[in-house]
């Protein structure tokens, strides 16, 4: 007995036969049961198992090209339609589309296999990447159909068509223009190859007319037609009701008027209106790299070429220097600001306004919004060069195409700026540069690709930076700085003087502590140090010098018009740093009646001797300074303490390491060299810990400048008077040991002398 074996089935056959045993099995449940999320879940997941379905017969269909010819079929597709029972323009649609993803588009069978593409998205992308340039690069091609793809995510068939005519100017945008100028040059000569007009007649006293015009014809024709559609009411129509004609019949009539000799005239003139209409252009780029406006020019050379062709003339254009028109641009443009003004004041002076496409008007929806009503208020067509196309703002269907479009150029400036955000924000913490390059510094480039290579000082900038931070640390000012630099010619990379505000925003900048900072809100300060990240190049100043500077520069006691001396150090101890108690003005030193005094500035409320005002602040300054302790409440509020207390520990290993080698010397039981060797590692590790002891244990605003502990009194003695004044500046606030302020004296008191102690107050915060 032979046993003869039934060969298993094709992997997709098996596929399919699950596929429909399974369905088969729920063909009786009835949906209605399932909930509005199973419901909506069900409907998605059947979405994409149609769209795998379909990538698995279109497999199957393009390799069944043998198949069809020994079938006798004339092609693939009339097989496949003979197979199917479907119309022979669908199978050879399906054929086609089965012919490209096998052999072109391997992205796009792969989206169909996945669920993400149906059948309808494959056909738009296919048709879109068949119609790009055959020379284009490869990489450029694949490029294309990958964003294509991606954008089968989120956009309908229709709208993929329009991404898809605009692909180039995502993946190629240096030869968008160009190619698209040659598309549009493709479809006039396609429209006059397929112009046609066919009369047939009907057999009642009627002749059906059909035909095929280009755009421009088919719209100087209507132009025509218009100008004899009134009047819009029947002629039995009675007084003041509105029997309108519709507007498909007047167009007929019109049409029909056209032979008599009254209404030849007529065409004739409106004729010569059209040839003599005129038009106004708003011509604007987004960047312009090449500083030349080339875009700008290339818009108008279109916009020239068309107007020649429909014999209009083109009037003075309005025209917007390289910026954006999203609703994320920054920037005024006054040429479009202006068009709407004169559209909306009856200055506009034209037929038509001439867009090379409609994202140059605005990507702003409601901007957008403004201008087609202002277009329709005035009776100003729209025509868009890339269109080749005439919009009329007051048709209900050109409206809504218009504001289509609209939405999708905000839509796709939303798209980029996400993207370029999200690009910033990776930037920032990986501590990248961003924006202009700041003055002190250079930037390297790859030679070949142009990336950033890295962020250095600038030779001869550098150094000039340096300078302000230590002579504005010095106690000098920024407007004598600021003239400093002016006289000596040091000035900024496109030649302009550093003055004072300028200098403040240099030395305000974190960039120069070689720090990277991000704003995540438009409501945060512009150097707010919220976030910050190590930069990846080198700092121009320590990070203690530069919170010393910003801390003066924020403080709420700094004013503009502080009074600058001639060789613009600091004299006097407490001038614009102690207040008067009746109007909160800073005291400023005068001289009278033989001795120094401090006076309120701002009225003259109070008055005091400088002196005895000087030895109070210094005794509660020196009481202060004195304690070991003294900066560790204010060092507390800048950290958590963790560091601080882990050097500490290291300070004791390395104290207790020297103690026992010099101990274990003593003893006799290590050498001498073993001490000469050991002992300079150990104590230039014990005086390293030390030192970044002091500076974790000192706010950052004093770091630098004065050392608490025992022999303040000395130190503070052999201090100049800039340090002793910026110390004081830094502690007599409310935060740390109190404002100083003096009151008036007491009534009655005559001439006799009051203490100062008694007329001082001590404002603290709450």
């Amino acid at each position: 007995m032979v046993a003869h074996l039934t060969p298993a089935p094709h992997p997709i056959r098996a596929a399919a036969a699950t596929a429909k045993a399974a369905f088969k099995d729920v063909r009786d449940v009835q949906p209605v049961f399932m909930s509005p999320a199973d419901q909506e879940t069900a409907v998605r997941e059947l979405a994409e198992l149609e769209a795998m379905v379909a990538e698995a017969r279109l497999r199957v269909v393009a390799a069944a090209q043998d198949t069809a010819s020994r079938a006798g079929a004339r092609d693939l597709g009339a097989w496949l339609s003979t197979l199917t029972l479907t119309d022979f323009n669908h199978g050879r649609a399906d054929a086609c589309l089965a012919e490209a993803l096998d052999r072109r588009w391997s992205k796009v069978a792969a989206g169909m296999a996945d669920g993400s593409v149906s059948a309808d998205q494959a056909q738009v992308v296919v048709h879109a990447l068949d119609a790009l340039p055959k020379d284009l690069d490869p990489e450029l091609v694949a490029k294309a159909e990958q964003q294509l793809v991606d954008y089968c995510k989120d956009f309908r068939p229709r709208d993929l068509r329009r991404l898809g005519r605009r692909i180039l100017e995502i993946v190629a945008p240096d030869i968008a223009e160009a190619e698209e100028a040659k598309r549009l040059e493709d479809e006039e000569r396609r429209a006059r190859e397929k112009c046609r007009l066919v009369f047939k007649p009907i057999g009642d006293g009627t002749t059906r007319l059909t035909g095929v015009l280009p755009d421009l014809d088919a719209h100087r024709l209507r132009t025509y037609l218009d100008a004899f559609t009134s009047p819009r009411k029947a002629e039995h129509a009675a007084g003041g009701e509105e029997d309108r004609i519709p507007y498909p019949r007047r167009l007929g009539h019109a049409f029909c008027a056209l032979h008599k000799p009254r209404c030849w005239y007529h065409a004739s003139m409106t004729a010569t209106a059209a040839d003599t209409l005129t038009a106004r252009e708003y011509l604007r780029v987004s960047q312009d790299k090449s500083k030349r406006e080339r875009s700008i020019e290339e818009q108008h050379a279109d916009n020239e070429r068309a107007a020649a062709a429909r014999g209009v003339t083109l009037a003075e254009p309005y025209r917007d220097k390289p910026m954006s028109a999203s609703r994320y641009g920054t920037k005024t443009r006054d040429a479009f600001a202006r068009l709407l003004d004169d559209l909306e004041q009856g200055r506009f002076d034209a037929n038509e306004l001439w867009l090379w496409e409609p994202s140059r008007g605005s990507r702003k929806v409601s901007e957008w919004a403004r201008l087609v009503e202002a277009c329709e208020a005035a009776r100003v067509s729209i025509f868009v060069t890339a269109h080749r196309r005439v919009y009329d703002p007051s048709n209900g269907r050109d409206r809504r195409s218009l504001y289509e479009d609209a939405n999708d150029s905000e839509y796709e400036s939303s798209k980029v700026s996400d993207r370029v955000m999200r690009a910033v924000a990776a930037n920032a913490e990986a501590g990248l540069p961003h924006g202009p390059t700041p003055y002190g510094y250079q930037r390297i480039y790859d030679p070949v690709t142009r990336r950033l290579v890295s962020q250095e000082p600038h030779p001869e900038e550098a150094p000039v930076v340096r300078e302000a931070y230590d002579r504005f640390l010095g106690g000098e000012s920024l407007y004598a700085i600021a003239k400093d630099f002016e006289g000596r010619g040091v000035a900024t990379r496109k030649g302009k003087v550093i003055t004072a505000r300028l200098l403040r925003d240099i030395l305000m900048s974190p960039t120069y502590a070689g720090w990277r900072t991000h704003r995540t809100s438009p409501d945060q300060p512009r150097w707010c140090l919220d976030g910050k990240v190590q930069g990846t190049w080198e700092p121009l100043v320590p990070e203690a010098t530069y919170l010393t500077v910003r801390s003066t520069l924020e403080g709420e006691s700094r004013r503009s018009t502080r009074p600058v001396h001639r060789a613009g150090k600091a004299r006097h101890l407490l001038s614009f740093t102690a207040v008067c108690d009746v109007c909160e003005g800073p005291l400023v030193v005068t001289y009278r009646r033989g001795s120094d005094q401090y006076q309120c500035h701002q009225g003259g409320h109070v008055r005091i001797d400088k002196g005895e005002l000087d030895a109070l602040a210094e005794e509660v300054l020196l009481g202060f300074l004195s304690r070991k302790d003294a900066f560790q409440g204010m060092a507390a509020a800048e950290t958590d303490g963790t560091k601080l207390r882990a050097v500490r520990a290291d300070l004791t290993v390395a104290r207790g390491e020297l103690r026992a080698l010099r101990e274990g010397v003593a003893a006799g039981r290590l050498s001498v060299a073993n001490l000469a060797v050991v002992e300079p590692r150990l104590l230039q590790r014990v005086e390293g810990l030390e030192a970044e002891e002091r500076d974790l244990s000192t706010p950052s605003v004093l770091r630098g400048l004065f050392q608490p502990g025992p022999g303040a009194r000395a130190r503070w003695q052999a201090a100049d008077p800039t340090t002793r004044r910026q110390v004081a500046r830094l502690l007599l606030t409310p935060e740390h040991l109190g404002q100083l302020r003096v009151d008036r004296r007491p009534p009655g008191s005559g001439s006799r002398r009051i203490p100062a102690r008694d007329r001082v107050a001590w404002a603290k915060a709450d």
